[in-house]
């Protein structure tokens, strides 16, 4: 993948300062400033133009000094005004040599200007000599520093360019959240650093052939290669400026740190997931084998005392056995269909089939199959006026509503019936399931959805009435619908209230 990103025009000042960085604005940022090339101060070449200056620069001087001397008889300021104007020359040229340059000039002019004879040269006068090599040497050396002083400045705002650019970039990089995102964000900057197209190739796709190409540069860290960087020109300002390639090279490598920590990142989501799928394999596992034994064993011996009692049992008794084989055959038929439900949804949220479906119709058709098997209990249902449509796996939110309302049954130890409710909540539909029982343990609330088996309090009772393995798939369920799923204690009137949500439309779907 390519990001094209064109670049803005650059404006060049004729003293070539550096600009600040607009880095808090996110629109509208001016480039950044074209860095100039260390070597540059110590070049001895002539411009015209600092040439000019530092002409300037000494006709004021010499035109300040002959005022002075005209009002006074001895003016031992001339010296002091020359050596003022080599400061201003270095400071306002670059390099070493308008400072030299002007060094030699004033010590010329002081000679002929102001020394006797005046208009002419005369460097054999006593101690004349000493006093010009004197102010000579003095100016070279206040030129050599001023110099210096700028190349400290120079080196200075540099420093601070790069570090307002990387803080820019760091922080975009911090509002990003994807590979595609951080290699867009940098090829913006390296366009402007560079005053050319920047592009990244990922690995694996090869660079534009028949192309010139000014820079490449590798997107890697340690063993890890991302991609390739590039600027499919000629060429560009960062091949001629070893500051503006040394910038580059800096946001090539926090790109390459950014895309290490997403790919870190990403590495340590897949192994969460791994470890939640391996904890919620393990869970279910032991769901299973504690809601399955006593079922099991409660068959086993009841058919055994029929088997080897049969004859001396009475017909009540006998008749008591067989509907408790049956109904905990009928509670390990409810299990294995939670464990198909199971696999229907173990290929995540995709590999559930939703289709439009009336609410109230999946509400009946649950609560119909609760009353052929628990025809002695008592269930209210209260649905919206309106038509509730919503996409879902008809089957698999059947199966919900009818572990809740089982739970419901097999914990609520009341004879008031269990209350189905449904309400339209804007964007989502709410389904609640409540009885008036003793409620929940306060402490396993928490971890009530987890399928990490019975209370251990409750190991020595129907061991098969378990919450166990039915909240945990409940839970599976509805997230695989996108929705949520919770439960409390009610605060009024007593009992449990479990209630899950699911969304009137998804992303891309249109009723």
């Amino acid at each position: 993948m390519k990001y094209n990103i064109r670049m803005t025009t650059m404006r060049k000042e004729m003293n070539r300062k550096l600009q600040k960085i607009r880095s808090d604005a996110p629109h509208g940022r001016e480039p950044l400033p074209e860095a100039e090339d260390d070597r540059l101060w110590r070049k001895c070449k002539l411009e015209w133009r600092p040439l000019l200056k530092s002409f300037a620069v000494l006709m004021l001087a010499t035109g300040a000094a002959a005022l002075l001397d005209s009002y006074f008889v001895e003016n031992n300021n001339v010296s002091i005004i020359y050596t003022l104007a080599i400061v201003v020359v270095a400071s306002i040229t670059p390099g070493y040599i308008y400072g030299i340059i002007a060094s030699i000039i004033s010590v010329i002019g002081v000679n002929y200007f102001f020394a006797e004879p005046k208009f002419g040269f005369n460097f054999t006068q006593t101690g004349y000599p000493i006093t010009f090599a004197s102010l000579l040497v003095v100016s070279i050396i206040m030129s050599t520093l001023m110099t210096r002083y700028r190349e400290a400045a120079h080196v200075a705002r540099l420093r601070e360019m790069r570090t307002k650019a990387l803080h820019a970039l760091t922080n975009e990089f911090l509002a990003a959240d994807d590979a595609d995102s951080y290699a867009r964000i940098a090829c913006e900057h390296l366009s402007r650093v560079c005053e050319a197209q920047a592009c990244y190739a990922p690995v694996g796709e090869a660079l534009p052939a028949n192309v010139p190409i000014c820079i490449t540069l590798p997107v890697e860290i340690r063993e890890h290669k991302f991609g390739t960087i590039y600027v499919p020109e000629q060429t560009c300002a960062a091949a001629t400026s070893e500051n503006l390639f040394v910038l580059m090279k800096m946001i090539v490598s926090q790109l390459a740190l950014a895309l290490e920590r997403n790919r870190l990142i990403q590495e340590h989501r897949r192994v969460q997931l791994q470890a939640e799928a391996e904890k919620m394999r393990g869970n279910l596992l032991r769901a299973v084998s504690h809601d399955l034994r006593t079922p099991l064993t409660s068959i086993q011996g009841a058919s055994a005392t029929i088997l080897e009692s049969g004859e001396q049992l009475g017909a009540e008794v006998s008749l008591q056995l067989v509907e408790d084989i049956h109904e905990n055959s009928q509670w390990l038929i409810r299990m294995v269909e939670n464990l198909l439900s199971v696999t229907k949804i173990s290929d995540g949220p995709a590999a559930v089939k939703k289709e439009p479906e009336v609410v109230e119709e999946v509400v009946a058709q649950a609560v119909g199959q609760l009353r052929k098997r628990f025809p002695e209990k008592g269930i209210q249902v209260r649905v919206p006026d309106d038509i509730l449509l919503i996409p879902m796996d008809a089957t698999l939110i059947e199966q919900v509503l009818i572990n809740l309302v089982e739970n419901a049954f097999f914990h609520a130890d009341t004879t008031q019936p269990v209350e189905i409710t449904v309400r339209d909540m804007g964007g989502d539909v709410a389904f609640e399931v409540r009885d008036h029982g003793a409620g929940l343990d306060p402490l396993r609330l928490d971890t009530l959805f987890e399928g990490t088996g019975t209370n251990p309090q409750e190991a020595s009772g129907d061991a098969h009435r378990g919450m166990g393995i039915g909240l945990s798939i409940c839970r599976a369920i509805v997230h695989a619908h996108k929705g949520t799923i919770r439960a409390w204690n009610a605060a009024e009137g007593g009992g449990a209230i479990f209630e899950f949500t699911l969304p009137k439309e998804e992303a891309g779907h249109e009723q």
